[in-house]
């Protein structure tokens, strides 16, 4: 009877958050830091004393293998922190109890106020900061997959046992709630990894159908290594690809940091664009489109200081910067799309790079991007270009 009595007193803490949880909280349309800020207020709301709440997610991005959101009752904040894959590797991460209780599966607590020796050096933390009493419990996804969630507290004797009870269920809960968000964020991570940032946001707003397009102005950015196949033929394999990526990520860098996009890949080739809305400058898009190129320049300069042996030759690029209106969406087969731009200023800036390997030009900048910067260029005359119907001017800058 007293287990009943305490179950359903238990329950009654736990109904609190719950019915929020599944409710009003689902429908907020905050990010996780915001719902995780509510959460706690309503546990502590509902008499459970937590005073500082952790949960970690695993991840699927190149750079960040753990997100952690962590919670103080002083500040009713949550903060986010993030983990490098080299970081998931390390002591610090692996020797803590709420990784024990995500590799384990089973709820690990620790009354902190006695004098007992603690295993794990967080504890002994805690310990220091006031708190009694600690308890880490496994959320578990549909797939198997497990992750983390701890919950403590500076009350006096620490956690009643209806109180553990209550977050065991809370917990169990909770694991919907975090699904949910960890896969949405890591549909997210995966689109921006592999197609980029704002295209990422369009496939998962919904322009999944082959013809959905729109007609956006832009600055086109076409990039290529020089002399890529000869290196295929005399460079191992490992080489190659530490030439592409080292490359690729100058450029990225460069792009990312003015404000671009790098729409894909293309072997050793880089499509990016400056997209220009209505309410934009085209100037200002021109100039910070230069403004990444000089970047891009200025990064693999430096890459090539320390370059110039057989296994790591210098870095050999060119580039071309052109604008116009471009059709920007969905190509391909039914069920194979791709997402990109196609149009007159997209080719022209393909033309234009190759015009500048074969004239031994590193930047060619078109007639309409150079009238829009106030750069000092040099004429590099009229060309005639295969596939464009006029003769087109060609720039390069000064500097």
């Amino acid at each position: 009877m007293r287990f009943l009595t305490s179950n359903r007193i238990c329950m009654n803490k736990a109904d609190h958050v719950i019915d929020w949880m599944l409710g009003e909280g689902r429908t907020t349309g905050q990010d996780f830091v915001g719902y995780g800020e509510q959460f706690c207020a309503r546990i502590v709301d509902a008499g459970i004393p937590i005073s500082r709440w952790f949960c970690g997610v695993r991840t699927l991005h190149p750079l960040v293998g753990a997100t952690g959101y962590i919670w103080h009752r002083d500040t009713g904040r949550v903060s986010e922190e993030l983990a490098s894959w080299g970081d998931t590797q390390s002591d610090a991460f692996i020797k803590n109890p709420v990784f024990i209780a995500a590799h384990t599966g089973q709820p690990y607590r620790c009354r902190l106020g006695t004098e007992r020796e603690l295993e794990y050096p967080i504890l002994v933390n805690l310990r220091a900061a006031g708190l009694t009493d600690y308890l880490a419990l496994p959320m578990t996804f549909s797939d198997g997959t497990r992750n983390p969630l701890s919950f403590q507290t500076d009350a006096p004797g620490g956690f009643e046992e209806d109180d553990i009870a209550a977050l065991t269920q809370i917990a169990a809960v909770m694991s919907l709630v975090v699904e949910a968000e960890a896969r949405e964020r890591v549909a997210r991570q995966v689109l921006d990894t592999y197609i980029g940032r704002r295209t990422g946001q369009r496939v998962l707003s919904g322009s999944i159908q082959r013809g959905m397009k729109e007609t956006i102005l832009s600055v086109v950015w076409m990039s290529d290594l020089r002399g890529f196949t000869a290196m295929t033929e005399s460079l191992p394999q490992d080489a190659v690809l530490d030439q592409l990526n080292t490359y690729f990520e100058a450029v990225a860098n460069a792009v990312s940091g003015q404000g671009g996009e790098i729409l894909k890949f293309m072997g050793d080739g880089v499509l990016a664009i400056f997209e220009i809305p209505a309410a934009d400058s085209t100037r200002e898009k021109c100039a910070a489109a230069l403004r990444a190129a000089f970047a891009a320049r200025a990064a693999i300069r430096k890459i090539n200081q320390g370059r110039g042996t057989r296994d790591k030759p210098t870095i050999n690029w060119g580039l071309a910067l052109d604008i116009g209106e471009v059709s920007y969406g969905n190509i391909g087969s039914p069920d194979r799309l791709d997402f990109t731009v196609i149009g007159s200023a997209v080719n022209q800036a393909a033309r234009l790079e190759a015009l500048g390997a074969q004239i031994g030009e590193t930047m060619v900048i078109s007639q309409a991007v150079a009238r829009e910067v106030d750069v000092p260029m040099r004429d590099l005359g009229t060309h005639t270009i295969k596939g464009i119907r006029l003769p087109q001017q060609a720039f390069a800058p000064i500097n």
